[in-house]
């Protein structure tokens, strides 16, 4: 099983990465970092906030979060916009560990960052589209959880797994290549000598 430090350092290692696959465990990994560190910055945004609330002088402790709170809103913005990428890139990778063919995952991924947010709107018109983006979530976090390969073998959204084993009672044409396989003869010396 992958580290907690692991999954950070592939995390950025294989940040544009959209090709491979990512583990539960380095995906949930970074999940974890990705609560912690934004914690981390809610924390040091309120402090700053309460020391413009309150004044410089009356708390002391929160003199360095509001003397450099545009910075800090500004170095929150630059870090969201580094890992917004790699966290597509990672979640496409994870997708695609739980079996969703290619054109699944990018359909998922437009959609969550295409529907309205339920936060940004309140129109009652919009609520259908609403909706659709809360579901598009919930199917992915579900994918999200699910172990390696899971969605594979479901009809029209998983990865259909190439048979290499050979022909079986279930499918008795397996010996018959597909386009993805490629047919090697061994090439045998003619024998001339024989008439």
């Amino acid at each position: 099983m992958i580290s907690m430090i692991q999954a950070f350092k592939n995390f950025w290692r294989h940040g544009f990465d959209f090709k491979g696959r990512a583990t539960r465990a380095e995906y949930w990994w970074m999940a974890l970092w990705g609560v912690i560190f934004g914690l981390t910055g809610f924390l040091i945004l309120v402090l700053g906030v309460f020391g413009v609330i309150f004044g410089e002088g009356l708390i002391m402790p929160l003199n360095p979060f509001y003397a450099n709170l545009p910075m800090i809103i500004i170095i929150m913005l630059i870090l969201g916009l580094v890992i917004f990428i790699p966290g597509i890139a990672l979640t496409v990778r994870r997708l695609r560990d739980a079996g969703l063919k290619t054109w699944v995952i990018w359909v998922l991924v437009v959609l969550y960052f295409v529907l309205p947010n339920p936060t940004t709107h309140a129109n009652a018109g919009i609520t259908l589209l609403m909706f659709l983006e809360r579901l598009v979530a919930l199917i992915i976090f579900i994918c999200t959880v699910l172990e390696t390969d899971q969605l594979k073998n479901l009809k029209w959204v998983g990865r259909e797994e190439m048979n290499v084993t050979g022909p079986t009672e279930s499918n008795p044409s397996a010996n018959e290549l597909t386009d993805t396989e490629v047919n090697v003869e061994i090439l045998q010396p003619k024998n001339y000598d024989e008439k």
